[in-house]
């Protein structure tokens, strides 16, 4: 049957009847493109954690292959770090940051007075209700080949812990317990997720959404590790 042109205008769409289609369309991709986003991040950070969490883990496990002590309380304050660096591939900025006096990665200019009370105000904490306090971040900096950026906490022996910002500080979201997390060397020599049980701090304090402390996110590496839900349900 050949339609009539008169017919063939009709089963077109008005005007009206395709913006209003694109308005829906718009409305849905606004609501949906944050969360989308944010999910890309979040599987990427947590990607990030478990090339983080093994490259941490094979280095030690180097150390202990070349006789090379893993006991946190075998070293004295801020002696940990020349060693443990030795077993990365380290970036062309890591030079830059060896020396553990030099704490300027975590510290921002505004703030950089080396008072042990610091923040840096690049960093948040889980809740993103305050800025980080940089105080076990700041005995050894080292950023690897892979733009990773690591701290050491080894201030007074048996005291070491490791964190990994496993995008580096040029990248989004600078928060503790998303792209920053913490883990401790144990006095026996093992690696663990800081909150695991007999580390310092605990994941059900420390890792709280709503949690006040200036180092709430300290605890979130055992959570982050371990439970595939937690990474559907990070803070916004």
């Amino acid at each position: 049957m050949v339609l009539t042109r008169q017919q063939r205008k009709n089963k077109g769409f008005t005007l009206a009847e395709v913006l209003i289609t694109l308005g829906i369309i718009g409305v849905v991709a606004a609501m949906t493109m944050p969360t989308l986003v944010n999910n890309s991040r979040n599987q990427e950070c947590r990607a990030g954690l478990k090339a983080g969490y093994a490259l941490i883990s094979t280095a030690l496990n180097s150390m202990i292959a070349d006789d090379m002590s893993t006991r946190s309380g075998d070293y004295a304050s801020r002696e940990f770090t020349p060693v443990f660096r030795n077993y990365f591939k380290v970036g062309n900025k890591g030079g830059n940051y060896q020396d553990c006096k030099d704490n300027t990665i975590f510290i921002t200019t505004e703030n950089s007075n080396n008072d042990p009370g610091d923040h840096d105000n690049e960093y948040r904490t889980y809740s993103k209700k305050n800025n980080i306090y940089t105080k076990f971040l700041d005995d050894g900096q080292f950023v690897l080949a892979n733009g990773m950026l690591v701290a050491i906490e080894n201030k007074e022996p048996p005291t070491i812990y490791i964190s990994i910002d496993v995008n580096g500080k040029g990248k989004k979201p600078n928060v503790w317990g998303i792209d920053l997390f913490t883990f401790q060397l144990m006095e026996n020599g093992k690696l663990l997720p800081m909150g695991a049980e007999g580390t310092d701090y605990d994941s059900e304090i420390y890792c709280d959404p709503a949690g006040e402390s200036d180092i709430n996110g300290i605890a979130c590496a055992v959570k982050a590790v371990s439970d595939d839900s937690y990474w559907r349900h990070l803070p916004n």
